[in-house]
């Protein structure tokens, strides 16, 4: 039998952050209050998972009503999570994560999204390739309250339901599974694919210049990528230069393993004079962030340590002795 749980959380359009066009709805008085909500991304990858928010009851779940596992364990794998959420017309189904990590506590950290910082709240994870959000003209499953739908059978006042009575598993549960398996073609999956991040552009007669200024002005990361894989076909005069930006384009959209790779191919082919400019240093300190973040502590180490070496601020180096010093906890 499957391992599925059902989310309540705010009703959205896409998850991928809030804009004027896409505002949380119906998600409680936090929500209502701050015009906010934690589960704003949940469908928006961050280096290729997607990391789910749901507010638990007592701030902790309850694995073993998912899995048989005892306390001191604090994360069980391949579980189904079922985001549903309320719009005008009732509670429905709006995506759903598969193969998902569960985990006991919130998990936290802080990095930025589109240039604003933020705390990354989350007890769901998954892989971007299991994530399906349904389109919001398409969530016709309702999920209906426990009063109304008779014990088992619906949510009750937690925005948790761990669906795990015999009544719930046996009628319940397998007509939603079924009806996951019939709208996952009209689903929208949001992560960048291999193809498109390695599109070049087809855009002829410009300078290496005139190209720069379009990446600039470009609207879009699928633009400005496509752009930089076309300057770097070119094969530029400043190669540096040329792939430092693509990788400052790659980690703005949260691509950080391929933004890893890229910082790491312009560093291999700085000139001597390169590494005297202020963008060496960056795209250094860039790197060390990335792989801080993505636990690859002893890159990181040998990396913290070239930029002790080549800092001209003190809050450079503060940044680099601070992440050696937790590498060597």
């Amino acid at each position: 039998m499957a391992k599925v749980v059902f989310c309540n959380i705010a009703w959205m359009k896409l998850y991928s952050g809030i804009t004027d066009n896409d505002q949380p709805k119906n998600g409680g008085a936090f929500v209502k209050e701050n015009n906010d909500a934690c589960e704003s991304f949940n469908f928006y990858p961050y280096n290729h998972y997607c990391l789910g928010y749901v507010r638990a009851p007592g701030q902790r779940l309850n694995l073993a009503r998912v899995e048989d596992v005892p306390d001191y364990v604090n994360k069980i794998d391949d579980v189904t999570v079922i985001w549903v959420a309320t719009n005008d017309t009732g509670r429905h189904i709006v995506g759903w994560y598969e193969h998902a990590e569960m985990y006991r506590y919130y998990q936290e950290f802080y990095d930025s999204v589109n240039g604003v910082d933020r705390c990354w709240c989350y007890n769901f994870a998954a892989s971007e390739k299991d994530v399906y959000l349904i389109p919001e003209e398409l969530r016709n499953f309702r999920i209906l309250s426990a009063s109304k739908a008779g014990a088992e059978l619906g949510m009750g006042q937690s925005n948790l339901w761990y669906a795990d009575s015999v009544i719930t598993k046996e009628k319940f549960v397998p007509k939603v599974l079924e009806y996951l398996e019939k709208i996952r073609p009209q689903t929208i999956q949001q992560h960048w694919r291999t193809e498109e991040i390695e599109r070049i552009a087809d855009i002829q007669g410009k300078s290496f210049a005139e190209l720069d200024e379009l990446a600039v002005k470009a609207d879009s990361f699928d633009k400005r990528i496509a752009i930089d894989n076309l300057i770097i076909a070119m094969n530029p005069q400043n190669i540096f230069k040329a792939r430092y930006q693509r990788a400052v384009d790659l980690d703005g959209a949260l691509l950080y393993d391929e933004a890893i790779e890229e910082y790491q191919r312009a560093l291999a082919c700085a000139t001597d004079a390169d590494e005297k400019s202020d963008m060496f240093i960056d795209c250094m300190f860039n790197l060390l962030r990335l792989l801080d973040i993505v636990r690859k502590f002893f890159l990181a180490w040998e990396v913290a340590k070239r930029c002790l070496a080549i800092a001209k601020t003190i809050e450079d180096k503060f940044i680099a002795i601070d992440t050696m010093l937790r590498m060597s906890y």
